[in-house]
């Protein structure tokens, strides 16, 4: 497998000053081989304009000559990955996930990166993007369990909790209301395509005023003789509007009546970001740099007929299945990154000694917060599991999605601070990437919804206490 010993030889580049430089035909080869769509393109793109790199993880070179692939993965796991990507998954993704360790693999949380049209050939069916989809359009047809194992498994090899958003774009912008609430002609026109990477979605639900109140939004999509409609309103925060082709997105078409239900008159609609009177402009943040993000804007903008997902006024109710499926895959992505920022802390602590003999690991001071970060993870990762098994048993699952970010998003936290802080200065620096974790980490206390918002569904839906704003 040609391919996959372009990877292995890339991801053993640890010690030289540059990453093997790979042509075109390689990375489309690497590409067609992972059929991973927007994550493997991503991923390929990365490798080949990697600049210098960084010093690599200590042992990122014995891992790679040594691991054995069935120690890396755990059953549950190689079964997603081996039904999605046929019977090299499981290779391939071992070497995928060594690749994520070493210099080259950490670009892909400091460099922006999206597919483009030279990587578009690689149609190589479903794999990961289309773990959690429909066989009949191409995906495997596991379920959201598959889909958080998977993400939390890369994230914890060294993607790092921004790794969940390249799981965001297709298969829960894309993918969830496509295959909840398309009609079939959109199925067949688009999950394909979303699935090779043909396609990138993104999606349009924060507005500046309404913030986390979405029922607050003010994006109008008025009604027309003709069937269509025209939009007019504004967003913000979206993710990869610049590495998309299609929008999902969120507007009122019909306005709040007094004493009706304020979730009445909201739709979705899936329309082309190339599209005139759409405009965008990006938005320079502190991490999570793997994808942009943007401020949208909707200048009289038609949608066509056949552009409505779902139904008329009563979008709201449907959008929660993309809001919590995305809430599982968030999660999963903060667990593999606290499992990664202890790992990376536990293998320092290990090898750093100074009084003495005696391993800076041995003392209880550090012990303590890492194994109370540890236990943290384990309860965060077992709520997210369950809320992922729930929703493919088509059971209610929004409080188990909601529990799980709230405390995913803590845990992750907690993880990678107390992870810095057993490195002490050398957490600060950037060669031991615990400070990319840290500020990636950080914006998932608050999106893609706060603890706060969290605490009052609990609060409200679980508790049933009277409603505080």
């Amino acid at each position: 497998m040609r391919s996959a010993a372009l990877l292995l030889s890339l991801c053993c580049a640890a010690g030289v000053a540059q990453a093997a430089p790979a042509s075109d035909a390689d990375v489309a080869a690497v590409v067609k081989t992972l059929g991973m769509g927007s994550l493997g393109a991503t991923m390929a793109s990365l490798v080949i304009d990697s600049t210098p790199v960084l010093k690599a993880l200590p042992d990122a070179e014995q891992t790679c000559a040594q691991a054995p692939v069935r120690d890396l993965l755990d059953a549950q796991f190689r079964r997603s990955i081996i039904q999605g990507l046929g019977s090299d998954g499981d290779v391939v993704i071992a070497q995928w996930s060594r690749f994520l360790v070493t210099p080259a693999g950490q670009a892909l949380s400091t460099t922006f990166a999206s597919s483009t049209p030279d990587n578009t050939e690689a149609k190589a069916g479903a794999g990961l993007a289309g773990a959690a989809l429909p066989e009949e359009h191409g995906g495997s047809g596991l379920g959201m369990v598959d889909l958080a194992l998977i993400v939390e498994e890369l994230s914890a090899a060294g993607g790092g909790s921004t790794l969940g958003q390249l799981f965001m774009i297709n298969p829960i912008f894309g993918g969830v209301p496509l295959s909840l609430f398309g009609s079939e002609q959109m199925k067949k026109d688009l999950l394909p395509r979303l699935m090779t990477g043909e396609i990138n979605f993104c999606m349009a639900l924060t507005e500046p005023d309404a913030g986390t109140n979405t029922l607050a939004m003010k994006s109008y999509a008025e009604a027309q003789p003709d069937g269509s409609w025209r939009l007019n309103g504004r967003k913000i925060w979206i993710t990869a509007v610049d590495a998309a082709q299609k929008m999902l997105v969120v507007a009122r078409t019909a306005k709040s009546v007094e004493g009706g239900r304020p979730s009445d008159g909201i739709s979705m609609f899936i329309i082309d970001v190339e599209r005139e009177g759409l405009t965008y402009s990006s938005i320079d943040k502190v991490g999570t740099q793997t994808l942009s993000a943007c401020s949208v804007f909707f200048d009289n903008v038609r949608i066509e007929p056949h552009e409505l997902v779902g139904t008329l006024d009563k979008g709201f109710r449907e959008l929660l299945d993309v809001l919590n499926t995305e809430r599982i895959v968030t999660t999963a992505s903060l667990v593999g990154a606290g499992r990664l920022a202890e790992r990376l802390a536990v293998q320092y602590a290990n090898d750093r000694k100074v009084f003495g003999g005696k391993p800076i690991s041995a003392y209880q001071g550090l012990q303590f917060p890492l194994a109370q970060s540890h236990a943290e993870l384990q309860c965060a990762r077992l709520m997210n599991l369950n809320a992922a098994s729930l929703c493919d048993q088509g059971l209610p699952y929004g409080t188990e999605a909601n529990i799980a970010k709230l405390i995913g998003s803590q845990a992750a936290s907690h993880a990678i601070e107390r992870s810095m802080q057993t490195m002490g200065g050398m957490g600060y620096a950037r060669e031991f990437h615990v400070e990319r974790l840290w500020r990636d980490a950080r914006l998932f206390k608050f999106a893609p919804v706060s603890e706060e918002m969290i605490l009052n569904y609990i609060a409200i839906h679980d508790l049933g206490m009277p409603k505080s704003y």
